[in-house]
């Protein structure tokens, strides 16, 4: 059990001498305030659940107030006291544009509280205006083109949304300063589905933007827990907000925020989170995607019936914090199993210190002529061309058949599948316009195409679709608390209209239909489609588990089996 996600907890006062470690400094009451942050900070990592004040009335208060209560008058001249005030006055607006800055405000404003803060070059926390605070100068043109597009269309519906009295107000935390270009075009792709669910919702709503940060060697919302807090002082000021959504990477970093926003009562609905751990966090949390243990089950449920596959390795991060490979090589080793397929190897890949080999070494051990043998990749996008390179190097015509998690999607998108066209990539996917014979048949799809151009067969990413579905669900929510009464406040009964969202009465989203367990935070037996990855960035639908929209219109050829793996 994680108690720090816990809502209320017993309160126990007591007085008396301390008798606890000695390295617990005492704070004095006049210093409350302070001293509670700094032992809440501290609380996970030194387990010290007791906050000790030392009340001795025979010692003067430390606190600013104690201080200067002790301060004896200043007692200047009449001469000196105009200029003082005008010098201090002119250092002190000297110093707003330095302050500011450590801020991530403007130079100019006065402001004591921000809602952003500087963590190396980056602004963590939230912003009304993305455009000034997270698009930094050297992206590319495109890049930089699309964001600037998708924020400012978000900023313009906020503004109508803002006119009217019922509005809610939902914050998309993620990382918003990535260190890829491919990075952003998948943000950017989930900013448009979310800018999407807004405009056509028939619930005004704002979005404001999060920034979580990246972190050192592209770890993942690494200051997620900074952005939290910053999205709790929000919305204790104002009550309009009602929920977040974003948390589209599964690391211990994205838990910290999850269990910090659950604990100030604000829900939140994940986006591509799918490690089986992060439904766990708390009750606050809710997403829209399958989890990983369905995703093995699919994938097991794949190799078995559908190749014959007999006997399989697994390989994955050795990043301890990358809980979404650690978890889903743990679920794919039970899922191969259960299906009486022999798991050969279970080996990770050295991403900076840790035990494990680097991924190119890795692969050159992967090599397999043994019929019915598979790869089964449960790692990350960006560590699996080394690893195909190390087959390459070695394998030849020993190339055994690849089948990744759905962080293969990624790889796919990025091209990289023309560098190996003697590997047979099949990997999973949570959403993908390719499904279908003309994706512009299904609403979301057809709106997204007319308002940012292309065609179905340009748009390749389901990410977009995940995005919407999830501000969908909040709405949804958002419109059961208002169904008996309009004036009703909309945050302390959100998490119950969402929890109720079940199989019974689900909803229809672009990924397909979404229905809360009675005992799960997860959609049961969300839809999970196989794919194989071409050289030309496209990918050919193969198998699907579950229910997608307008099933009489998906392509002839997708396997649509009618025994796949059922959510227990």
């Amino acid at each position: 059990m994680d108690h720090l996600s816990r809502l209320d907890p017993l309160l126990v006062v007591t007085a008396g001498e301390w008798s606890g470690p000695e390295d617990v400094r005492g704070v004095h009451p006049a210093d409350a305030p302070a001293g509670y942050r700094d032992w809440l900070a501290l609380l996970a990592r030194s387990g010290n659940w007791v906050l000790r004040f030392d009340v001795d009335p025979r010692v003067p208060a430390p606190g600013v107030a104690g201080a200067l209560s002790q301060v004896e008058p200043l007692r200047l001249r009449r001469a000196v006291t105009a200029p003082l005030v005008l010098t201090l006055f002119a250092a002190s607006l000297a110093g707003v544009p330095l302050l500011n800055h450590a801020r991530c405000d403007v130079w100019w404003s006065p402001s004591m509280r921000s809602p952003l803060v500087r963590v190396g070059a980056d602004c963590v926390g939230v912003s009304a205006d993305p455009l000034r605070d997270f698009v930094p100068d050297g992206l590319p043109a495109e890049i930089r083109a699309d964001l600037g597009d998708v924020y400012g269309r978000i900023m313009a519906t906020n503004a109508k949304a803002a006119a009217k009295p019922d509005v809610v107000t939902v914050v998309f935390l993620s990382i918003l300063t990535p260190s890829t270009a491919n990075s952003y075009q998948a943000l950017v792709e989930e900013l448009r589905g979310v800018w999407v669910a807004q405009n056509t919702s028939s619930i005004p709503i704002k979005v404001l933007l999060a920034n979580g940060g990246e972190g050192p060697g592209g770890q993942g919302l690494e200051f997620g827990g900074i952005a939290a807090d910053k999205i709790a002082a929000l919305a204790a000021d104002d009550p309009s907000v009602v929920a977040v959504t974003g948390l589209t990477i599964s690391t211990n970093s994205a838990k910290t925020a999850i269990r910090r926003l659950g604990g100030n009562a604000l829900p939140v609905v994940g986006i591509l989170t799918s490690a089986d751990d992060m439904a766990e966090v708390n009750e606050y949390y809710y997403q829209v995607g399958p989890n990983n243990r369905r995703e093995a089950r699919v994938a097991a449920f794949y190799a078995d019936r559908h190749l014959g596959i007999g006997k399989v390795s697994i390989f994955y991060s050795g990043d301890p914090s990358d809980r979404y490979s650690q978890n889903l090589a743990e679920d794919a080793n039970t899922a191969f199993a259960e299906r009486g397929i022999e798991v050969t190897r279970y080996e990770k890949y050295r991403v900076t210190t840790e035990d494990g080999v680097p991924p190119f070494t890795l692969g050159q051990s992967a090599c397999s002529d043994e019929p019915g043998h598979a790869v089964f990749y449960a790692g990350r996008a960006q560590y699996l061309p080394d690893f195909l390179h190390g087959m390459n190097s070695k394998c030849q015509s020993s190339t055994p058949r690849v089948i990744s998690g759905d962080s293969g999607s990624r790889f796919v998108l990025d091209g990289r599948m023309a560098e190996f066209p003697n590997v047979r990539l099949d990997y999973m996917s949570f959403a993908n316009p390719s499904a279908w014979t003309d994706c512009a048949k299904v609403p979301f799809y057809k709106y997204y195409l007319d308002v940012f151009g292309g065609t179905c067969a340009t748009m390749r990413d389901g990410r977009s679709a995940a995005g919407h579905d999830a501000v969908q669900v909040i709405a949804e929510g958002v419109r059961q608390v208002r169904r008996t009464d309009p004036e009703a406040p909309v945050r302390p009964g959100l998490l119950a209209e969402i929890s109720n969202i079940r199989a019974e009465n689900a909803i229809q989203g672009a990924t397909g239909v979404i229905g809360f367990g009675t005992n799960s935070r997860v959609p049961v037996d969300k839809a999970i489609l196989v794919l194989r990855g071409n050289a030309d960035r496209s990918s050919t639908p193969l198998l699907l588990c579950g229910e997608l929209p307008f099933r009489t219109e998906l392509i002839a050829s997708l396997v649509q089996p009618s025994d796949c793996p059922e959510d227990r």
